[in-house]
């Protein structure tokens, strides 16, 4: 558990020497103040940051005495503080406006320079960790527009990809009679390499000027944090009209999706200071939360603001800091480090001192410090530009003037050191704080324009000039031991225990402590040597102190936390097999067993029962029996048996830890399904092992070998007796459960189980007699006609011979036409083996070819010619045959001569009268004729 602390060294070493151009390094614990110089030129820190491993990267820039040579320069010191390069441009003398490290390492550094026009000049240099310049780009944003301020807002971050965002603000008088002024906020999604992926321009007209303060790539939305001021219009008037934005736009198109807006509501003369913060520092936390800081004018006051929130900018919480001393302060940076503290810097009211302090978002100062110069020295224009390296240790500078000589003071701070007044300066208090109430505002943007600007590639040069390093102070911890005191073993009963580290004397080191937090309920610092812990649970480990001074100091207690109620456990009762030791366990002060004897062991070498009684540290007694059992040696599953249904439990005795079967199981029962033999191997609580086994026959039941039968001719029946049984006996003999018979008479089996018990069954089997007939013996036709022949249903495999003029020799029902006069042969099976046939004689003859056509017919349903058609003595090829009634109407139709007219049409009796007939015909020996006629009918 990490614990914010002071260090606070009473017994230190404090070095003040003043060596020319030394590059002496401090103990990496100390706080360290040094100088920087160039010869008599003045070095300004406009941007820092901390770099991945703890060294810093700086920009800024340097002028000769007269102030006419500016120059933009780069540096970078390492976690020491150690010079490791400084390099100066060529041709640019703008300012450093944002600055961050890559994820490669790479650093990007943004700068805004104003031309002769007074056009601000946007430019982007991608730098190696080693001061190379990787790109370089301008972005003509404000070509041949005049810019309103010099505080033309610029802000920078790194997104997902590796790509990045820049952000840009430009404020435009438009309308200068009412002070009207039009602000433009430019949002460009750069890629890796430099070129534009897109740009968002967002308009907003009656507006003093505003800035981006952040950005940040959040899920797919792009977050901007800026800030306004207004001239007279709705927005926050009566106030110093300054206001606070988020503004939400889509990471792929740079589209808006949403803006909110609070007036940060503080009331004074309406006058706009020159102490407000042209752009309020923000960081976003990796908890979600956005802490956004910085200073406003409310004439005639200067105060500082903090604001925590979301990042949908919900239930903003705002503090409101008032200094309460009574001179001026000038020259304020404020700055929120990753950590989530706001920073203050100030020059104080005589240039002799400034004051610095770091604020929590809740409120809460954690510290106040005010620094004096030495004498002589006097503090001038400056930026303070902090880099936080720990929440407790950051850098921060100070232009100072010492005989006409310009010089830089780099002071790092590590720990609130009482003792290094001289060197970091001394605690004091010049800061007091409340709850502000913010108030949210409705405001929309008047123009939203999608572009894609164009990039331009620049060709400035670097080249290497040198600093000199002068030290001043240092101050180097003495402490060089630590040793915990407290309980170690500690009841549940009496959970809140305090625990003190001992320090050498003369060390007032303010130690951090850790412990497994997920065993206490509360830590709370006593002071700056002793903690109080509330454990909420059982628990056994370490807790460490430990201090971070040069040579890292620590040590540790080993803890055990016991239950307040924990009886004692012997174990379950179980079976005497071998010597054993019991064990009543670690957790308590006393012991007493049924013997007598008080320690924690108890050596078992027989059966019998044990018990225990004890007394744990919180004042409780508990106590505990077992029972060893002697252990069982004999397996049984039963006697062989015969069983008349399946499945049968076969089951083994108790008093064995498991068992298992022929099959794996494991129970001690098993369901035999089929007779069988069985068996199961036991072991006791001793694992010595045991098995039976146990012979299941099928009991005889009754059966039967089926109901009397038939037997045709090769055909075999296959008899069966019930399996499983341990003998069989049939009338031939034979001893298996089944045999094969192939004639008829009497059959009958014995079969006997293994238990020695019998039972028998008789079937009679019959010769099979069948009836196969395909009719007459001869039947009569015309030499061109056909028959249809037909033989018995009931069979299968039907075939007739021969097999010419046949339309089907295996169908029971074939047509034939033979021509001649032919014998044929039908044969078929009632079964495999089981053969049938018959016979028919077809007799074919010439027939006269003769037609004939009554001229009458009485259709009066007596059977007697109620039809009317023609007469043929020889088949027909072919045959029409129609009826006419006396309108010429027809009446009947057939093709087919065996078809007559039965005197209806449609079902309905027609009156007695004359009817005429056509008839189209052909024998199969003649020509085609065509005959007409008429006749009667009669009623």
């Amino acid at each position: 558990m990490y614990l914010p602390q002071r260090l606070v060294l009473t017994s230190i070493f404090i070095s003040c020497v003043i060596t020319s151009f030394a590059q002496q390094t401090a103990c990496v614990d100390s706080s360290t103040v040094f100088l920087l110089h160039s010869g008599n030129a003045r070095i300004s820190i406009q941007k820092s940051i901390t770099l991945a491993d703890s060294g810093v990267f700086i920009v800024g820039l340097t002028r000769d005495e007269t102030i006419t040579d500016p120059s933009l320069f780069i540096a970078r010191l390492d976690k020491f503080n150690n010079i490791l390069f400084s390099k100066k441009f060529t041709g640019i003398i703008g300012s450093a406006r944002k600055m961050l490290q890559c994820n490669n390492g790479d650093i990007l550094v943004g700068v805004i320079e104003t031309d002769q026009s007074l056009v601000p000049v946007v430019y982007v240099f991608r730098f190696t960790i080693n001061g190379d310049i990787v790109w370089q780009k301008r972005l003509e944003e404000f070509t041949n527009v005049p810019s309103l301020n010099s505080n033309v807002s610029f802000e920078m971050t790194e997104a997902p990809g590796n790509n990045f965002y820049i952000g840009l603000t430009d404020d435009i008088e438009t309308d200068n009679l009412n002070g009207v002024n039009t602000s433009y906020y430019h949002i460009y999604k750069v890629a890796s390499a430099g070129n534009i992926l897109w740009k968002t321009t967002l308009v907003q007209n009656e507006s003093l000027w505003g800035g981006i303060n952040a950005i940040k790539e959040v899920s797919n939305e792009v977050l901007l944090v800026t800030q306004q001021y207004y001239n007279g219009t709705p927005y926050c008037l009566g106030t110093n009209f300054k206001s606070i934005g988020l503004i939400k736009l889509d990471r792929a198109t740079g589209t808006q999706l949403s803006s909110k807006y609070y007036c940060l509501n503080f009331y004074g003369t309406g006058c706009l200071s020159e102490n407000d913060s042209y752009r309020n520092p923000v960081q976003f936390l990796s908890n979600g939360k956005i802490i956004i800081a910085g200073l406003i004018g409310a004439c005639p006051r200067t105060l500082l603001f903090t604001i925590e929130t979301d990042h949908n900018f919900a239930n903003p919480k705002c503090y409101a800091y008032d200094y309460i001393i009574p001179y001026t302060l000038t020259g304020h940076t404020v700055g929120v480090n990753q950590f989530g503290e706001v920073n203050l810097f100030t020059r104080g009211y005589n240039v002799q001192n400034f004051l610095y302090a770091t604020l929590l978002p809740n409120g809460n100062v954690k510290m106040q410090r005010k620094m004096e110069m030495p004498p002589g020295i006097t503090l001038s224009v400056g930026s303070f530009s902090p880099v936080f390296k720990r929440p407790d240790d950051f850098l921060f500078y100070v232009n100072q003037q010492e005989n006409d000589q310009q010089s830089l003071r780099v002071i790092e701070f590590k720990g609130n050191n009482a003792q290094t007044s001289g060197c970091t300066g001394k605690d004091t208090i010049f800061l007091a704080g409340q709850p502000h109430a913010i108030v949210p505002i409705s405001r929309n943007w008047d123009t939203t324009r999608l572009e894609t600007p164009p990039i331009f590639n620049t060709n400035f040069n670097l080249s290497d000039f040198s600093f000199q390093r002068q030290e001043v102070c240092s101050s180097i911890s003495i402490c060089d031991s630590l040793k915990i005191s407290g309980r170690d073993t500690i009841c549940l009963d009496d959970p809140v225990q305090q625990f003190t580290v001992v320090r050498n004397p003369g060390c007032l080191k303010i130690p951090q402590w850790k412990i497994d937090t997920s065993a206490i309920r509360a830590i709370q610092i006593i002071n700056d040597t002793t903690v109080s812990i509330t454990f909420k649970r059982s628990w056994q480990g370490y807790l460490y102190a430990y201090s971070s001074s040069c040579n890292r100091l620590s040590d540790s207690l080993y803890i055990k936390v016991i239950p307040a109620v924990l009886p004692v456990q012997l174990g379950k009762d179980t079976t005497y097999c071998d010597p054993v030791v019991l064990d009543a366990g670690v957790n308590f002060k006393s012991y007493k067993w049924q013997d007598g004897s008080s320690g924690r062991y108890f050596n078992v070498d027989t059966g019998g029962v044990y018990y225990v009684s004890v007394n744990d540290f919180c004042g409780n007694t508990f106590s505990d029996t077992i029972r060893y059992s002697s252990p069982s040696k004999n397996l049984f599953i039963g006697n062989d048996t015969c069983v008349q249904q399946f499945p049968f439990l076969v089951s083994a005795n108790s008093g064995f830890k498991n068992y298992q079967w022929q099959n794996g199981s494991n129970n001690a029962g098993y369901n035999a399904t089929v007779p069988g033999l069985y068996y199961v191997n036991a072991t006791n609580g001793c694992n010595n092992s045991y098995s039976d086994s146990i012979m299941i026959y099928q009991a005889i039941l009754p059966f039967s070998l089926g109901k009397d039968t038939t037997l045709c001719g090769q055909q075999t029946i296959t008899l069966s007796a019930p399996p499983g049984y341990a003998g069989y006996l049939w009338q031939n003999n034979a001893t298996g459960n089944n045999i094969v018979v192939n004639d008829t008479g009497f059959y009958f089996v014995r079969i006997t189980d293994g238990c020695n018990k019998t039972f028998a069954d008789t079937i009679r089997i019959d010769p099979l007699t069948l009836y196969f007939s395909v009719g007459k013996d001869t039947v009569t036709i015309c030499g061109e006609e056909s028959i249809q022949l037909s033989a018995s249903t009931g069979f299968t495999n039907y075939l007739w011979r021969p097999g010419y003029n046949i339309t089907d020799a295996n169908k029971r029902e074939p047509w034939v036409n033979p021509g001649v006069s032919t014998t044929y042969i039908a044969t078929a099976e009632k079964g495999p083996g089981c053969a049938v046939s018959d016979s028919i004689f077809v007799l074919v003859k010439d027939c006269p070819t003769n037609f004939f056509v009554p001229s009458a017919f009485t259709p009066n349903d007596d059977r007697l010619n109620d039809l009317f058609g023609p007469i043929a003595t020889a088949p027909l090829q072919h045959y029409e045959f129609r009826i006419y009634d006396r309108w010429g109407q027809q009446v009947f139709y057939s093709n087919n001569i065996q078809k007559k007219w039965d005197g209806r049409v449609k079902g309905t009796n027609q009156n007695a009268g004359t009817f005429v007939w056509r008839c189209t015909y052909k024998f199969f020996t003649g020509l085609e004729l065509s005959k007409k006629g008429s006749f009667v009918l009669i009623r």
